[in-house]
């Protein structure tokens, strides 16, 4: 059985919600049909919307939760 390949999935500013959101569509459709061992995690940052809210670009454990 193939190892799972882990994504971390960020939305990006501008234009990028858009994007990454089709992109994980496509992954979606991928995985679906060719039993893919891949799955991802979304994080809400780093984007505008997350530091208008917390004052900064990532929390400080940002790299801790990407392990």
């Amino acid at each position: 059985m193939a190892e799972t390949t882990r994504i971390a999935v960020t939305p990006g500013d501008g234009i990028g919600p858009e994007v990454v959101g089709e992109a994980v569509r496509c992954l979606e459709t991928l995985r679906a049909k060719h039993g893919l061992a891949v799955e991802w995690t979304r994080f809400p940052w780093p984007s505008h919307a997350w530091h208008e809210e917390h004052g900064e670009s990532m929390p400080k454990d940002a790299l801790k939760q990407l392990q």
